[in-house]
């Protein structure tokens, strides 16, 4: 269950963060996402205060191997709610990095360009054919906020607590059949199965490290206060849960060109039109904002950073017809996607920050193509083609979604209807969506795949297995695929990606339709701001406030 919670969820929040509106405060959702934007008008229907404390300091500059600037801070705001500073019950990755990841380090780190680089971990190997058997030396030197030293007893401890305890984003923990500590700076990890994207998973949540001996006050005291060894220290005398977080620098911790400033606050404000406000008048320096918002804040002399993050369409779950005949054909889900102009989609409901995209594996995911082939332009006589070859004049279909989505799912909606398609759109009660896409019982879902690996999607949505493969699709020469996949080399692993992407996409598994680009709000006094690609919070370690 925890599996599937944690690839659905992480692509909704980053769906209903910058859907069609000006801002984006909580109307609906799934339950297992926290965050949906407000009408599309741009109206909002609840306001969040914006900040009133914590100002940006004047005498802040470039961190150095000496640490921060003294009386430096940085304030940031997020849509969603932080549920827990405890790193073993995160239900949401992406979604809660920024209230995470300055204060947990982790074993291996993601780059901006997802690229991953040494951690707590300086170096790393698989050591037998079958890629179940991974080696890590870990790095000297690294005490927790409470002193505890960091050592291969350390990482023994958080994993065997990540698989007892139920979050989420620790479901990659669950693989692992056993941890051992060989010396106190190297640990072996034995996987019961090979798992492509488990050297991706120990560079979020599930590879994040928190003192052990903090674990012993309990798992709700620790959550309170909780201890990792990351640049900041959790505050929580001064942060006050559902307002804000508080963290300030660690004196003594191991790469202090992390902490480019002296104190981060990370505020919680689910509606935009206050985020926009408060980083107009100086009280954010960074901050999610809606699409619409974006020229207007570039043209108050602000900037605007934009990353990609989740591929957004239509999951044709029914592709044997069990429910919906008409999907069984391939001719029918080829004339969906040929049906729909996707830079339309883009243009008009996301105001241009998204990418066209017809491939279940986006180009910026690391281990996938850089370049996927485009197979449906947008050409609805040859929707109208396929559907006369099926021998069809015309269809009717019901897909499930959110009252979030609407705006996509309605113009998605009349593009089909234009070719003789016609779908009713189901809005789901609110935390019901989840189980009903995996019920078995419905043909279509609208849905963000949250992946930061393409292994993560073949789990997910492809393999026959996959909680968003509820009918047990298979097809051979995809089956084939996912096992050459398992165990192939990372240079080896792009085409076979690209191969299976191909298939997939010439079969018409789903209609995808673009991968967004969420955008962030900079002040202008913000340096070194790189958001990473496929996380929709802000990761700010190295930022500075001039």
């Amino acid at each position: 269950m925890r599996t599937w919670y944690r690839y659905f969820s992480m692509g909704l929040v980053a769906v209903m963060g910058i859907a069609a509106c000006g801002s984006d405060d909580d109307t609906s959702g799934t339950g297992d996402a926290t965050d949906a934007p407000a009408s599309t008008d741009g109206s909002p229907s609840e306001t969040t205060a914006a900040p009133d404390s914590a100002a940006p300091s004047d005498t802040a500059n470039e961190a150095g191997e000496d640490g921060p600037p003294a009386g430096s801070v940085l304030n940031v705001a997020h849509r969603n709610p932080n549920q827990t500073l405890d790193l073993h019950q995160a239900q949401l990755s992406s979604a809660q990095l920024v209230y995470l990841d300055p204060l947990y380090d982790s074993l291996l780190r993601r780059e901006p360009d997802g690229a991953l680089v040494e951690g707590l971990a300086t170096s790393w190997d698989y050591t037998d054919d079958g890629k179940t058997v991974l080696e890590l030396d870990l790095r000297e030197g690294v005490t927790f906020h409470d002193g505890t030293p960091f050592d291969a007893d350390a990482v023994v401890a958080n994993i065997e607590r990540g698989q007892r305890l139920p979050g989420a984003m620790t479901a990659p923990l669950d693989n692992i059949e056993a941890v051992e500590a060989v010396d106190p700076q190297s640990v072996t990890i034995s996987l019961s199965q090979p798992s492509p994207s488990f050297l991706t998973d120990l560079a979020s949540v599930a590879g994040m490290m928190a003192s052990p001996t903090a674990f012993e006050v309990g798992d709700e005291a620790f959550a309170v206060e909780p201890v990792g060894s990351g640049p900041w220290t959790y505050v929580p005398g001064e942060s006050d849960p559902g307002s804000q977080r508080v963290y300030d620098a660690f004196e003594d911790y191991w790469n202090p060109v992390d902490q480019g400033v002296e104190r981060l606050v990370v505020f919680e404000i689910s509606d935009g039109a206050a985020r926009r406000s408060a980083l107009l008048s100086g009280q954010l320096d960074i901050t999610p904002v809606g699409a619409p918002d974006v020229d207007p804040i570039v043209g108050d002399g602000f900037d605007v950073v934009t990353v990609p993050t989740s591929p957004l369409g239509w999951l044709l779950l029914d592709r044997d017809g069990e429910i919906a005949a008409e999907l069984a054909d391939p001719r029918v889900r080829r004339a969906m996607n040929y049906a729909i102009d996707r830079q339309a989609i883009v243009d008009v409901v996301f105001f241009g920050n998204g990418e066209p995209n017809d491939q279940i594996f986006p180009a910026w995911m690391v281990g996938a193509s850089e370049t996927p082939s485009a197979i449906y332009d947008y050409d609805p006589d040859r929707a109208r083609e396929l559907l006369a070859e099926a021998g069809l004049d015309s269809i009717d279909l019901v897909v499930n979604s959110l009252g979030a989505l609407r705006a996509i799912d309605e113009v998605v909606q009349a593009f089909l209807a234009d070719v003789g398609i016609n779908v009713e759109i189901n809005i789901a009660e609110p935390g019901t969506l989840g189980s009903l896409n995996r019920s078995g019982d419905h043909p279509i879902a609208n849905g963000a795949y949250g992946s930061f690996h393409p292994w993560e999607t073949v789990e997910s949505v492809i393999a026959a297995d996959g909680p968003l493969n509820p009918f047990g699709t298979t097809d051979p020469a995809v089956d084939e695929l996912i096992e050459q996949a398992r165990t192939a080399s990372d240079e080896d692993a792009v085409a076979i990606y690209e191969e299976m992407g191909r298939l997939v996409a010439e079969e018409a598994w789903h209609m995808l339709s673009f991968t967004l680009l969420t955008p962030f709000g900079v002040s202008p006094e913000v340096e070194n701001f790189n958001p990473v690609v496929g996380v929709n919070s802000a990761v700010v370690r190295g930022v500075t406030v001039g």
